[in-house]
């Protein structure tokens, strides 16, 4: 019997380094082989099913009348097979494809938008039709018909073809069709060898010509895929199997000799080696595969491969035996050492990877999941393993609008005219004439702010309209506003305002009053036509093209609606699951991003009602970016909470403040923002002139005179809360959280609830699922009969 020979890998010589990296292609008459292949695929593309017969006899022994496998043959193999193999075919099944469907789920790649209004991104489709080959001969191989008939089927291919050399008595193996029959491959044939290859590269009366040919074979397979490669794609070239191992003092010599062997039995060409840095684990393993070999069934051939092209090399430490993996690049490798973490960063060219004692190449071949298609013959370092995007092709697509043409149009205007292909500039120019028609005004529209998808929000009349209701019985609870009205001498100073004159552009009374509400100078106050308008032009003062504005979701939308609106960037980082803001990671960001200018925290927060308390504001100021908190529902948690007095002694703090919450003036937009006197000189400097018009100016003042009796109503806002928040807590299908702003947040199962409460009139505020959180609803607080109304609605609901 032969043995292994254990050579020191410096000491190689010429000969034996070539013969052991070129293993069998090396040894072959590849000049010989190639005229041959060339031979018979010329006689099967001109003979077609005839020629296949011919050197099915010639080659297999057995004359076929038919060439293709019916169901009857199917059927007969599993009486053929135990329902043990049957079993196992199906666990090998259930594993493949759960690792290949993981490589499908990536193939479909997102939308990248290259610039405002320019989308692309691919689609994945599989081959229409593939040829699977199966080769046969010394072995029986079901197995190859999972490692390609799975990911054939994972990519979508719509038809699949396999071909498998008879038997002498014009039969496939039992258990290749029931692996076959098990995937749904019904187009089976009865062809092998390079026949097989030209049928499916150029189609017969039996055999349709395919998309794509996969499969290993022996050499004249592999040339006549090469061949007939450019008519037909192929996977790789693939021919004799092989492992090496690198194995360290930590290794089982005799497992090391069965994995050796294991990949020895596949035929007389198969190659085995062994890298170790142990004298002695080398010893053990060469006399434990001369046991081995006495043992084992298919020991002649093993050994006939094991003497041709086996070996067992000595190398001064695992590093160098990575390197000589690298330059080999085998097909399989196992790495059975004390220091796999460290070495497997060192691999380049292998087709697939075995780490540790128990995990042995077999299980690769067969059941593990991963495909056991792989490179051979040192094509492992240009080639990778058969995988599921092996089947199929990406298509490219690309979606432009018209504001993203617009951005693009001088660019290919000038290379197609650099190009001198004028018909190439005409095709986006002609989309900019007027002609006898009107340009379509989307490209005159911002591409990242245009949506024709858009649907302005609900208004008690849609509702009454959409559910037949009366207009005066609709509950608005879905904005925010005091149910309780401005104060009395706000009604009066209305009906004293002259609108003949425009207001002071200064608002230097104005600014008085609000300065002496929030206890700050007049220089520190900057008035604004509502909230929002105070947030654009702080937005607008300071985040220019490129640079960023950090939010914290769910939170108030137009801070990035703003930002993007003027040509900043939004970072969001998501609140933590009670909603309070996650500060390390905030800070994190900001000190990755340079860029970020704002960072907005919105207290109590819209929608949730959460509060941010001073030590998170606090560490958020010392990043030195703008720190913006809006305090627009600041009076329902107590004014006396406020950052506003400390805008005075910190530069870098920004308070915004409104009238249309606690004093009921939504309608007339009432805002202010409390700065540094520099920010708030420069506030009111880039604002539309006389933006706040003299109802509001004369509102505000008639408020702040009023402020007791206003101070009463949100007294009975915030006791009804406590109520509601305790009844809402008692149905099943709402989850609500604390809050200290005029509104309650809950979180429900979807849209059920909202629309129920719309059917019955009643419009609270709808927040769909995210990824991050599930759907929720806003409820303003109303008056005690309208929040009985709101109770007594949701106790009838059946959910």
């Amino acid at each position: 019997m032969a043995s292994i020979k254990i050579q020191n890998l410096k000491e190689l010589s010429a000969a034996d380094r070539d013969r052991i990296i070129g293993r069998a292609a090396a040894a072959s008459d590849s000049v010989t082989i190639e005229q041959q292949v060339a031979a018979i695929i010329a006689s099967v593309r001109k003979g077609g099913d005839a020629a296949l017969r011919r050197y099915t006899a010639e080659f297999d022994g057995v004359e076929l009348d038919s060439l293709a496998v019916v169901r009857a043959e199917v059927e007969a193999a599993y009486a053929q097979v135990d329902e043990a193999l049957v079993a196992a075919l199906k666990q090998a099944i259930r594993n493949i494809t759960k690792f290949h469907e993981a490589q499908r789920a990536n193939l479909d790649t997102p939308t990248v938008v290259t610039q405002p209004g320019v989308a692309i991104w691919r689609l994945w489709r599989g081959f229409d039709r593939v040829g699977l080959y199966v080769p046969g001969g010394k072995a029986i191989y079901p197995s190859s018909v999972l490692m390609n008939g799975i990911p054939a089927r994972v990519a979508g291919c719509r038809d699949i073809v396999l071909c498998a050399p008879p038997a002498p008595n014009g039969s496939l193996p039992a258990p290749t069709l029931v692996a076959a029959d098990l995937l749904g491959i019904s187009r089976i044939f009865k062809v092998g060898g390079a026949q097989a290859i030209a049928a499916m590269a150029y189609g017969t009366e039996s055999v349709p010509r395919v998309n794509k040919i996969y499969g290993a074979g022996n050499r004249y397979v592999t040339a006549a895929k090469m061949q007939v490669w450019g008519q037909v794609a192929i996977d790789m070239p693939a021919g004799p199997t092989e492992v090496m191992i690198i194995a360290d003092a930590s290794a089982n010599p005799a497992w090391v000799a069965a994995d050796l062997l294991a990949q020895a039995e596949h035929g007389e060409d198969s190659a085995c080696l062994l890298l170790t840095d142990d004298t002695n684990l080398a010893r053990d393993v060469a006399a434990a595969v001369e046991q081995q070999l006495e043992e084992l069934a298919t020991g002649q051939r093993a050994g006939v491969s094991i003497a041709r092209y086996g070996a067992i090399l000595i190398v001064t430490d695992l590093r160098q035996a990575l390197d000589f993996a690298n330059e080999y690049a085998p097909e399989h490798l196992e790495m059975i050492t004390a220091q796999n973490d460290a070495l497997l960063p060192l691999v380049r060219n292998v087709g697939s990877v075995f780490l540790g004692p128990y995990s042995p190449e077999p299980t690769g071949d067969y059941a593990s999941g991963s495909n056991h298609v792989l490179p051979t013959s040192g094509y492992a370092s240009m080639f990778g393993p058969l995988e599921v995007a092996a089947f199929g092709r990406a298509i490219q697509v690309q979606e432009i609008t018209a504001e993203g043409l617009a951005n693009l149009r001088e660019t290919v205007e000038r290379l197609a005219t650099a190009e001198g292909l004028p018909g190439h500039r005409n095709a986006v120019a002609i989309r900019f004439k007027l002609g006898g028609e009107l340009m379509n005004p989307e490209i005159l529209i911002r591409a990242d702010l245009y949506r024709s998808d858009y649907h302005p929000p609900l208004t008690p009349q849609d509702i009454a309209a959409r559910y037949d209701l009366d207009p005066t019985s609709i509950l608005k609870l879905d904005s925010g506003e005091n149910p309780f009205g401005p104060s009395r001498g706000v009604r009066t100073a209305l009906g004293e305002v002259d609108p003949t004159w425009y207001p002071d552009p200064t608002y230097q009374n104005l600014r008085d009053a609000l300065g002496g509400y929030v206890g700050l100078p007049a220089a520190c106050i900057a008035v604004s036509n509502g909230a929002d308008e105070a947030l654009d032009l702080l937005i607008r003062l300071c985040v220019g093209a490129g640079e960023v504005v950090l939010d914290c979701p769910p939170t108030f939308p137009m801070y990035a609606t703003i930002a993007r609106m003027r040509g900043g960037q939004v970072i969001s980082v998501p609140r933590l699951a009670d909603f309070n803001l996650d500060i390390p990671n905030i800070l994190a960001v900001v000190e990755r991003d340079p860029a970020i200018k704002i960072i907005f925290a919105c207290s109590p927060n819209n929608p949730t009602g959460t509060v941010a308390t001073w030590p998170e504001i606090s560490a958020l100021l010392n990043t030195d970016r703008l720190v913006v908190v809006d305090e627009t529902y600041i009076e329902f948690q107590g004014r006396e909470c406020s950052l506003a007095p400390l805008v005075a002694d910190i530069p870098n703090l920004v308070v915004v403040r409104t009238f249309s919450k606690w004093a009921a003036l939504a309608g007339l937009r009432l805002g202010f923002a409390c700065a540094d006197p520099r920010i708030a000189a420069t506030l009111m400097q880039i604002k539309a002139p006389y933006n706040v018009n003299r109802a509001a100016e004369a509102a505000v003042h008639a408020s702040l005179a009023d402020i007791p009796d206003l101070d009463a109503s949100v007294s009975t806002i915030v006791a009804e809360r406590s109520h509601l928040l305790k009844a809402l807590a008692h149905f099943p299908f709402l989850r609500p959280f604390p809050s200290a702003a005029n509104f309650i947040y809950a979180e429900t199962d979807g849209p059920t609830i909202y629309e129920a409460l719309l059917r019955q009139g009643i419009m609270v505020r709808y927040f769909s699922a995210s990824d991050a959180r599930p759907a929720a609803i806003r409820i303003t607080i109303g008056t005690p009969e309208q929040n009985e109304r709101v109770l007594a609605a949701m106790a009838g609901m059946k959910v």
